[in-house]
């Protein structure tokens, strides 16, 4: 088959046939050369802006890099921010199938964990990776435009892309949009030239870029059900039904290879078959119930974290199928509840789609996790006057419009603006969500300005009025503040999420000032409550935290981790009846609570009450086989109901699952004690010091020992040592005074 060599075509673009060629005397030929021998003239300063583009792009992130790290931004992980940072760690110590990854989709964590692997656990070099990503992603888009269109809009793209305020600004947050953004630019431009040069390979790693979109935004899924129009539509002509067929089915193979691998993966954690995460099912009802209006609102009762979430999702499918449940089947329970909203309110459900729709197009960035508007006050960079999606959407609707006029084959980009703006409208919406269109919008929205400019150049004054009236119209629509919109101010989430990153630097009176704020903002945040009674519980304020709680408990009564924390401040004043009454209640919302029956136990053990402390342990340990605390507290029961073998065999489990739990070390080296073992006991209660060196019952009963063989010079010096971290301790003190004395008695040597 002869291959085609034209420059015009592009992604999407059909090739019509070379026409028959016809000899003409060159006496005739009348061409005016100078538009042609212009443009040649011009063709150098393309590289150029090009180059300057791509210099001023990397000069405003690394500018931004250096202002975000020493901004409380990066001060603080958002909770999306450290679910992934958990499980990148998870992975980077050999936990690749931990039971909880199953909750998050697993392409971040994987990324993350390789920049772990390589530089250790720390931030800082993963926003520098990300941000030369970013200037990566510069290129891409100027290849995928130019080979849409040309290389004046891929020049135009670029620079939009550069200046582009909200992709500069992830690349400082530990979140998914820049990689994603790579590897979705590196999709399309693997199209690209997989289409110009009939390359059937590159079809092949253009499917596994896609795929590994798919791991981070699973909703993708949409676009790649239609993708196959573009392979027999765009490609037929080109390659023929064959050659079309051939490259789909390459593509598909490139694809599934990492489907398959995150299939693999899912099903050796929970034995589902399923490439998608435990929580599409209940992010799905979240944007289609009859609370819903558009964006992230998490349901009263269940929290705005992702995992916690997932988990508190399940209790509540649990509770209302009044049966167990896997996390994929309760994330089919919520499906097929956000689905029977749709069927039986179907005038509700399209009016929420409208909503949804419109929201995608307009200027907000609706926040989730990390709100953008709020940042930039931090961030001084930030506030110069770069390009945002009020600008670009305008223009990119216009671009839309222009290309379907004049029957610009750009289908592809086409195609993924659609189909993403679906997947988008079918969950709710979001600053991050909509990011992975915005590439795709640029490239409409620099097409139209080329299209302006050429207008501008061939004279055709009226159209050119209609189509300014038109861009100004639209930019009325897409940026002025109308009240309707007004339930997206998210001011109050950012000012608690403020406070929680003062509150985890230890500064709690900033924090305090930050909840506060966001409480006057929107009395009704439940966390802003929850966090400012946690902040006044570290600051000793105790009845000022009890109040606090319960104003979030009148806000959601069914909140049963308020409930546990009441019973928490209850616990640590020695008010066990109220204590108690508090885990019970959180218990009654909550069968599963861990920290409930293991705060239960420790209460009951304190009392006295061993054979009660003794069944609130094992209840704890059945929810939580690995709960290393829970075994280290049985041990200590069993060993005051005098079955020190259990007690031993407790203390053993709690360190073959934690190495570093002191405690049961220590405890051990005092099972060791009683049987006489006192090697083996010193043994423990070094080993206990080695990952505490302030553990002061380690210290005494190693004075204990030393004491037992002889060594009493020894024994004070540990026992000395117990005494400054717990001067309290009277048994201690009294073996103390003891020993000294005998050292005054003993004749020196």
């Amino acid at each position: 088959m002869q291959r085609h060599t034209e420059e015009k075509g592009g992604l999407g673009r059909r090739t019509k046939k070379r026409p028959k060629q016809i000899a003409v005397p060159s006496t005739i030929a009348t061409k005016d050369t100078s538009q042609s021998e212009t443009k040649h003239a011009r063709l150098p300063a393309f590289p150029l802006l090009l180059a300057l583009a791509f210099s001023v792009s990397l000069i405003i992130r690394i500018v931004y890099l250096f202002q975000v790290t020493s901004s409380p931004i990066f001060m603080g992980l958002s909770a999306d921010s450290r679910e992934f940072d958990t499980f990148a760690q998870h992975i980077v110590e050999g936990s690749f199938f931990h039971k909880d990854a199953i909750f998050l989709s697993p392409f971040y964590p994987l990324f993350l964990a390789a920049i772990y692997f390589v530089f250790g656990h720390s931030h800082a070099p993963v926003i520098w990776i990300q941000g030369l990503l970013d200037v990566l992603n510069c290129i891409l888009i100027f290849y995928v435009s130019s080979r849409t269109f040309n290389r004046p809009v891929g020049i135009i793209a670029s620079i939009l892309y550069s200046f582009y305020s909200l992709t500069i600004f992830y690349t400082g947050v530990l979140l998914e949009p820049t990689a994603t953004l790579f590897f979705l630019l590196l999709f399309l431009s693997a199209m690209a030239y997989a289409e110009k040069n009939e390359n059937m390979k590159v079809f092949f790693v253009s499917g596994i870029a896609l795929a590994i979109v798919f791991s981070a935004r699973p909703n993708v899924i949409l676009f790649f059900i239609l993708l196959p129009a573009w392979f027999f539509f765009c490609l037929k002509t080109r390659l023929g039904i064959a050659g079309a067929a051939k490259s789909c089915l390459l593509f598909c193979c490139g694809f599934f290879l990492i489907i398959f691998l995150i299939t693999y993966r899912s099903h050796v954690i929970s034995g589902k078959f399923t490439p998608f995460s435990a929580q599409g099912g209940f992010n799905f009802y979240l944007g289609n119930n009859p609370e819903a209006n558009g964006v992230f609102i998490s349901p009263y009762g269940i929290a705005d974290t992702a995992v916690t979430q997932i988990k508190e999702s399940i209790l509540y499918a649990e509770k209302e199928t009044g049966r167990a449940l896997t996390p994929h089947e309760a994330s089919e329970y919520w499906q097929k509840k956000g689905i029977d909203f749709i069927v039986n309110h179907p005038g509700s459900a399209i009016a929420l789609w409208v909503k949804k729709t419109i929201l995608f197009w307009r200027h907000e960035e609706p926040a989730l996790n990390i709100n953008y508007e709020f940042s930039r006050q931090f961030i001084p960079v930030l506030k110069l006057p770069l390009l945002s999606f009020g600008l670009i959407s305008p223009l990119a609707l216009l671009g839309i419009g222009l290309v379907l006029k004049r029957r610009e084959n750009a289908f592809l980009i086409l195609l993924f603006i659609v189909a993403y703006m679906g997947s988008v409208v079918l969950f709710f919406m979001s600053d991050r969500y909509r990011l992975p269109a915005v590439p795709c919008l640029m490239i409409m929205a620099a097409y139209s300005l080329w299209s302006l400019k050429q207008m501008l150049i061939r004279g055709g004054m009226k159209s050119l009025g209609i189509i300014f009236a038109i861009l100004i119209i639209l930019f009325i629509l897409v940026n002025r503040n109308f009240s309707y919109f007004s339930f997206l101010d998210s001011r109050s989430v950012a000012f608690s999420n403020l406070g929680s990153v003062y509150f985890n630097e230890g500064q709690y009176q900033n924090a305090e000032k930050e909840f506060l704020k966001a409480i006057e903002v929107n009395p009704k945040n439940i966390n802003a409550h929850r966090n400012l009674a946690t902040t006044y519980t570290r600051m000793n304020l105790y009845d000022k935290a009890l109040q606090e709680y319960q104003k979030a408990l009148s806000l959601d009564k069914a909140n049963y981790e308020i409930h546990f924390s009441i019973g928490s401040i209850y616990q640590n004043q020695g008010q066990y009846d109220l204590a108690i009454q508090e885990y019970e209640e959180t218990l009654a919302l909550n069968p599963k609570h861990e920290g409930a029956y293991q705060n239960l136990g420790n209460i009951y053990y304190h009392l006295g009450q061993m054979e009660k402390a003794k069944e609130y342990f094992e209840k704890a340990i059945a929810i939580n086989m690995e709960n290393d605390t829970a075994y280290n507290n049985l041990g200590s029961v069993y060993f005051h109901l005098g079955q020190v073998d259990k007690a031993m065999s407790c203390y053993q489990k709690a360190i073959a699952l934690n190495a570093r739990n002191a405690n049961a070390h220590s405890n051990l080296g005092n099972m060791y004690f009683y049987k006489g073992q006192l090697e083996n006991a010193i043994a423990q209660y070094k080993m206990a010091l080695s990952i505490d060196p302030r553990h002061p019952d380690a210290h005494g009963n190693l004075g204990n020992v030393y004491s037992r063989q002889g060594r009493i010079q020894e024994a004070t010096g540990e026992w000395e040592k117990a005494l400054a971290i717990n001067p309290a301790n009277k048994a201690v003190y009294d073996n103390l005074l003891k020993a000294k004395e005998k050292l005054k008695t003993t004749p020196s040597q």
